[in-house]
């Protein structure tokens, strides 16, 4: 009987948070779902001073995601606005610099290309740049440069279940898989790479249980056009974070970081007296292209 009401009443929910990185303090602040939106895949950066939280928006009305932006002030997260909306689902807003302009490469799965954005009044003004491949289905794709043009990272291959090796050429607006020597996580990504104290890092995500239960740490040994080599170093369970509200969360599955902050999204669960209705409109709404 629990399960049933489970099922037909409690909905999986996100919500983010962050971290100032010059503090002592180890409390994450966090920035709850509402019933119109929940928030995940956080992104953090910095812009002219100003720090920003880039983050998955899903609207909840019709199951799809949008990329949304707001500022951060101390330890206080805005409230979001929504600039990228496209007729099918956007998440995982891994944004960049390059030669000074401001780029996204959002998971855009589900229309099998991978797009780049671009910012022409950074943050809330973007226009799509390029399509980098097409026919594919990746998702949640992290990458880091390698030198001027260049970017070598990993995709999550959806429909083959599985992470690849692919490499960003910037010069020539295209993202193609390639190979690599190396040992290297096939798990989904979870996070972009990032630097602390002198050294390199990335997520994943475990899916074994649920689908982004929590997150697995590999240090990068090294990282070229040939080689992608890292080893798992520890796990991070939503116990291990120290989250201001003290409630419950079901899971972590992003965590990114800038030089000023770090950022978590978590899951909860929630009660919801209409999920059936709307998970039928959600699938309604798809079928319409909305």
């Amino acid at each position: 009987m629990n399960k049933l009401v489970e099922y037909l009443f409690y909905d999986d929910v996100y919500g983010v948070a962050i971290r100032k990185l010059d503090s002592n303090n180890t409390t994450y602040y966090t920035k709850k779902p509402t019933f119109k939106y929940w928030y995940a895949d956080p992104f953090v950066c910095n812009h002219e001073g100003k720090e920003y939280l880039f983050v998955e928006v899903m609207e909840y009305i019709n199951g799809l995601g949008r990329i949304g932006v707001a500022p951060i002030n101390g330890n206080e997260i805005g409230e979001f606005k929504i600039i990228l909306k496209e007729p099918f689902h956007l998440s995982f807003p891994h944004i960049f610099q390059y030669k000074g302009e401001w780029y996204m490469i959002p998971e855009t799965g589900s229309k099998r290309q991978m797009r780049l954005y671009k910012a022409t009044a950074f943050p809330y003004e973007w226009k799509m740049d390029s399509i980098l491949n097409e026919n594919v289905n990746w998702v949640d794709t992290v990458f880091t440069f390698v030198n001027e043009n260049e970017a070598v990272g990993v995709t999550y291959d959806y429909d083959e279940k599985k992470a690849k090796p692919i490499l960003l050429d910037m010069s020539l607006k295209t993202m193609r898989e390639t190979k690599v020597e190396g040992s290297y996580s096939l798990e989904r990504p979870g996070g972009t790479f990032y630097q602390k104290d002198g050294k390199m890092y990335r997520v994943v995500q475990n899916c074994v249980r649920v689908y982004g239960d929590f997150m697995h740490v590999f240090e990068v040994d090294e990282v070229n056009k040939t080689k992608l080599s890292e080893k798992e170093i520890y796990e991070i369970h939503p116990k291990d974070i120290n989250f201001d509200d003290g409630k419950k969360k079901e899971s972590v599955h992003t965590y990114n970081k800038d030089e000023y902050y770090e950022t978590v999204d978590y899951r909860i669960q929630r009660f919801n007296l209409i999920k059936m209705f709307i998970w039928a409109l959600w699938k309604f709404n798809r079928k319409l292209g909305k």
